[in-house]
Order: C-alpha cells, then structure tokens, then sequence
C-alpha cells in the first residue's frame, strides 16, 4: 500500500515564514552596515592617495616644496584650500584629479552626531570623485572662510571632508555620522595627505572610544580621530 506524503498545512507555512521575516528584520541592518564599513576603508585610502600624489604631482611641476610657493608659482595670489581645490586639482582644462563633478556641499541643516558638524556646509570647494565619494573644503571656525596655507608657517595645514559614496542617502535620512560617513582628512604646507587622528610623524593619537559605534549613534563619542584609527587597521574599519 502506497504512503500518502504529508504536506505543510498553510498555518505551519505563515509561522516559517514570520519566523524568517523576524529574523530578516533583525539581521538585515546588521548585514547592511557592515557591507558599508567594508567599503569605507577602500574609498578612504583611496581619496587620500588620490589627493596626495596629485598635490604632489602639482608642488613638483612647479618645483615647490611647499603648496602655498607652488601656488604663488602657479600665478595664485590666495592661497587658500579652496584655490587648491577649484583652480589646481580639479582645473576644469587641466585637473590633476579626472573623473569627478563639481557638487553642492551638504546641506547645513543635517545634525551630524560629532563635533564636525557643519564644517563643510558654507564650502565653496566641493567635488564628487569618481567612485561617488565627496569630498569638501573644511571652513576656518565660525567666521566660515576658507583656511589658507601659510606663507610664514610652514607647519600649517588645511582640513578637507570626505563623505563615503553612501552619504546621501544617509543625508537624506539625518543619519549623517561623523567617524562612520564623515571624516576629516588634513592636507599639509608640505603636501601630504593625513587621515585626522594621525600625527605628522604617523603615530595614532585618536582614543579608540572616540570611534565606538554606539557612542557615535547616541551622540556619546565624538567620531573624531577615526580615519585615522582605520589607516592604522590597514584601512579596515574596526568598530
């Protein structure tokens, strides 16, 4: 006598599925910040090349050791981040950086969670690289002018802000953190390129609790330091 196979009944079929919905909605935020977090280093690493062998490859051509004299060479009389950025790097006739569009700075009513808020917002210098990464002037303060390489101190330096290829959904959203979609990358009189949370001679200063994930959700870590916590990690994020 052949056996009749018994099948799921549509009650058994409703409760798997609501158990794979639940654990879906448990999982599926998780899996996706992490897809993030392993795109961040990469498109960090990347910005901060980029924009050191292209100053670099600017101060040579004019045979400078500092940005502010390749500048003054090049004909500039402002020696500005912005000059840098605008009239240099991303020359519409002749960019030392191809592939990237000019862009709007992010819009200034954004809360960020950090104390980077709204450094780029009045930005006159903003360009979307390649991969849709952005990066954007830092201002000077509260007087929200451009920071200037000095002619008289050779150790100064000027800030720009990276933003990773998923902010503006993030914008889009007030979602905007600084330490895991906003970094500050810092450019030299001398032209390099440093993560924020490096020294000028490498060395890590940023606490790791700037960088922890909760703290920045919460508003309890200040997200600051941390591009350079993931240059340390082999441009890994690591919390």
């Amino acid at each position: 006598m052949r056996r009749k196979n018994k099948g799921f009944t549509l009650a058994e079929v409703l409760i798997t599925l609501g158990i794979i919905g639940v654990i879906a909605a448990l999982t599926l935020p998780t899996l996706i910040q992490n897809a993030n977090s392993a795109k961040t280093g990469p498109e960090l690493a990347s910005a901060v090349s980029t924009l050191e062998n292209a100053i670099q490859q600017f101060m040579t051509d004019y045979n400078a050791d500092y940005v502010y004299v390749a500048m003054r060479k090049a004909g500039s009389d402002s020696y500005s981040i912005d000059t840098l950025i605008n009239n240099y790097l991303f020359n519409t006739n002749n960019p030392y950086i191809k592939g990237s569009t000019i862009d709007n700075p992010p819009t200034s009513s954004i809360q960020w969670k950090g104390s980077e808020a709204g450094y780029a917002s009045s930005s006159t210098a903003v360009r979307m690289l390649a991969n849709k990464s952005l990066i954007a002037s830092s201002v000077d303060g509260e007087d929200g002018k451009a920071c200037v390489f000095s002619d008289t101190d050779t150790t100064s330096k000027c800030g720009i802000i990276f933003y990773t290829s998923g902010f503006q959904k993030k914008q889009d959203e007030g979602k905007l953190i600084t330490g895991r979609d906003v970094f500050k990358i810092w450019v030299t009189n001398r032209g390099e390129v440093l993560p924020d949370g490096t020294s000028e001679t490498g060395n890590l200063w940023s606490d790791k609790g700037n960088c922890d994930k909760a703290g920045m959700e919460d508003g309890s870590a200040s997200g600051l330091g941390c591009a350079g916590r993931i240059a340390a990690n082999g441009w890994k994020v690591d919390y």
